[in-house]
């Protein structure tokens, strides 16, 4: 829709792989990573083990199970049935999640004897309580400002929200996503880190400290539903990545291109064999990795590059087909060569790569004293920029796009942006205000940090300010719900378009039984 022609097909294409083997892949290859930690630290079983005389790894063994029972009700369910499941897998997982914080937080005594234990610990050593708080330096700027860019073409947030009826539910849902991930679900996780910096230590991984809290500090019986939980969060990871990448393969290319014309039981067993290449292809590359924040911060490099394309694509009017489809080709590449740097740079025979050039020039006042961070930094901005030089040369020498498909393209998105050329040719003007929504972007930043802080208040036994913050939060947050429910009483005319728009694409994706 965006660009037509055979760039378009093109791009089209190869985000089937990118977005949907890659991308996908990648998430279900963490996923499945951190449920070998967890059963690595709860369970005490052998490396290996004899069936019928063949010798067989047990994690090897466990990650396939997991991965086909996912496969039998996935493969069996549309996009209705993997929320359900999601839904119900939720529950589980944040009840079990808070259990356990209770259980240490128990421990450590409470919200006072927590704080009291960590500031003697840091004093101890030497440092502020707050040392363990994030500097303010070019990798946390690039953490809060850019890195939500690679989000822009996140395809089950994007299914999820076609699923609504109309674009005010879909802003409304995201809304609660905002709450259920940042408040809700996550200081659980928060408070059970800083109680393993007082009640374990030696240890030397960790990303194993939450699975040793488990084994430690959890009795036998909810220890089996804490189990329970995390394979429940799991499977609603892992689910969801199966239905999103064979509705992509199956209408992105399975269905146009390569057979146009068969049934829909055709196309239910031609999504079901995607789903089986996507857990296969999960299973073999995480028996060969176990660094999930290594693995996430390559992603997160490549993402950035692919970010910042989308940002252009929905910006900038002159970004056409070609600049889209060579940009999101060569940032696979582009990323391995910034990740790899220094050893291609020695391979090479300088003794140095890029990235220690430019940290060196840098320094550490602008990147911060954690020399990883540092580096993630710095190459993500190296991808960035490049990327960006790229996108917007190709734009230039290449022909522009098909005048009537991007014309089509503003009617139907109308888009603030550089879109000047277009608007004055087509007659309509972008259907938002940006400064309305970057005030009410800030708005909705408000109540979640507000409400981040709330949360944290209680924990900790501040109970004057956390009821002041609660009800600070939920004041902003009902505010924000009111201007989207005025600016949409406002304009009947954009919440119909979507309302036909997304009733014509709900239902995309594995054809129902």
């Amino acid at each position: 829709m965006r660009h037509g022609g055979r760039a378009g097909k093109y791009n089209r294409i190869f985000n089937v792989f990118f977005q949907g083997f890659y991308g996908r892949t990648m998430i279900l290859l963490m996923g499945l990573v951190a449920m070998i930690k967890v059963s690595e630290a709860v369970f005490d079983y052998p490396e290996t083990f004899s069936l019928l005389g063949v010798t067989i790894h047990s994690n090897l063994a466990i990650m396939i199970f997991a991965v086909v029972f996912a496969l039998i009700y996935s493969s069996a369910s549309g996009l209705w049935g993997v929320v359900a499941t999601d839904f119900l897998e939720f529950i589980i997982a944040l009840i079990c999640s808070v259990i356990l914080t209770i259980l240490v937080l128990k421990e450590c005594g409470w919200g006072d004897g927590l704080a009291e234990q960590l500031s003697s610990r840091t004093t101890a050593a030497g440092r502020s309580f707050f040392s363990m708080v994030p500097k303010v330096g070019l990798p946390l700027l690039l953490w809060v400002f850019f890195t939500p860019w690679s989000g822009g073409s996140q395809i089950c947030t994007n299914m999820r929200f076609l699923g609504a009826k109309d674009e005010k539910e879909a802003i409304l849902s995201g809304v609660w996503q905002t709450f259920n991930n940042f408040i809700l679900r996550s200081w659980p996780w928060w408070i059970a880190g800083l109680a393993s910096v007082v009640l374990l230590s030696g240890i030397e991984d960790s990303e194993m400290a939450y699975p040793q809290l488990i084994r430690t500090y959890m009795p036998v019986g909810l220890r089996g539903l804490m189990i329970a939980g995390f394979m429940s969060a799991f499977l609603s990871t892992i689910d969801t990545c199966f239905h999103e990448t064979s509705s992509t393969f199956l209408n992105d290319l399975y269905r146009p291109y390569i057979k146009p014309d068969a049934s829909e039981r055709h196309y239910l067993w031609a999504a079901r064999f995607c789903i089986v290449v996507v857990a296969a292809l999960g299973v073999l590359m995480a028996s060969k990795f176990n660094d999930l924040m290594a693995l996430f911060m390559f992603g997160m490099k490549i993402g950035g590059m692919h970010g910042i394309i989308a940002v252009f694509r929905w910006f900038w009017g002159r970004l056409n087909g070609w600049a889209d489809f060579v940009g999101n080709v060569v940032s696979v590449p582009f990323g391995i060569m910034i990740h790899f740097d220094a050893s291609i740079a020695q391979w090479l025979g300088f003794e140095r790569g890029p990235t220690d050039f430019l940290i060196d020039l840098v320094g550490e006042k602008i990147l911060g004293a954690d020399a990883n961070d540092g580096r993630w930094a710095i190459q993500y901005l190296i991808g960035v920029l490049l990327m960006t030089v790229l996108v917007i040369v190709i734009s230039y020498i290449t022909p522009k796009d098909d005048p009537d498909v991007v014309d089509n393209f503003y009617r139907r998105i109308r888009p603030y942006g550089l879109w000047k050329e277009v608007s004055e040719r087509t007659g309509v003007k972008s259907a938002d205000s940006f400064i309305r929504d970057v005030l009410l972007t800030w708005l909705a930043i408000a109540y979640t940090a507000i409400g981040i802080a709330a949360v944290g208040l209680l924990f900790f036994q501040k109970w004057g300010w956390g009821i002041l913050a609660v009800v600070v939060s939920a004041a902003l947050c009902v505010w924000f719900v009111k201007c989207i429910n005025h600016i949409y009483a406002n304009d009947e005319a954009i919440l119909e378009l979507s309302r036909m728009e997304h009733g014509q694409q709900r239902h995309a994706g594995v054809p129902d039984r």
